[in-house]
C-alpha cells in the first residue's frame, strides 16, 4: 500500500509518496532476482544479490559490529544502520503517520507504526495460529 511520509530538512518541506508496489520499483526486483548472481552464505542459508550484502552478513556470524555511533554505545554491522540510527540523536522526525500525530526519525518505525492503524500482523508463528505484527513480538512468543 501507500504511505505517505512528510519529509522536513532545515526549513523546507515536502511530501514524499513511499510505494514499495510500482511498477518500476517491483520491475527491478524481479529483474535483479533472476537475472544477478546469487552470492550465498557459508555458514546458513542465505544468499544475496550483492557480495557486498554477503560480507555484510558474514559479520552476524562473528559478531563483529565494526560501525560504532559517537554519541552512545551503539554499534552495528552495516555503514547504512549507524547512518539511520544517528538520525535518532538529531531529534528531526521528518517522517509522518497519515493518521495520527506519530512522527519518527526512520522510515522502519514509521511502517512498524502503521500495523497499529491497519492491524496488519505479518510475522507467523510456526507452531501455533500466533500472528505478530513486529518480529520481536514474534520472538518472544517463540521464546514462552
Amino acid at each position: 500500500g501507500e504511505v505517505k511520509i512528510i519529509k522536513e530538512e532545515a526549513m523546507v518541506a515536502e511530501e514524499i509518496v513511499h510505494d514499495p508496489s510500482t511498477p518500476q520499483t517491483a520491475k527491478k526486483s524481479h529483474k535483479r532476482a533472476h537475472t544477478e548472481k546469487l552470492h550465498a552464505c557459508d555458514s546458513c542459508d542465505y544468499k544475496a544479490t550483492r557480495l557486498g550484502h554477503l560480507k555484510t552478513h558474514m559479520l552476524t556470524h562473528t559478531g563483529e559490529k565494526p560501525y560504532a555511533c559517537n554519541r552512545c554505545d551503539y554499534r552495528t554491522t552495516a555503514p547504512g544502520d549507524l547512518k539511520r540510527h544517528m538520525v535518532t540523536h538529531t531529534g528531526v522526525k521528518p517522517y509522518a503517520c497519515h493518521s495520527c500525530d506519530y512522527r519518527t526519525s526512520q522510515l522502519g518505525n514509521l511502517k512498524n507504526h502503521i500495523r497499529t492503524h491497519t492491524g496488519e500482523k505479518p510475522y507467523a508463528c510456526k507452531m501455533c495460529d500466533y500472528r505478530a505484527a513486529l518480529p520481536g513480538h514474534l520472538k518472544r512468543h517463540t521464546r514462552t
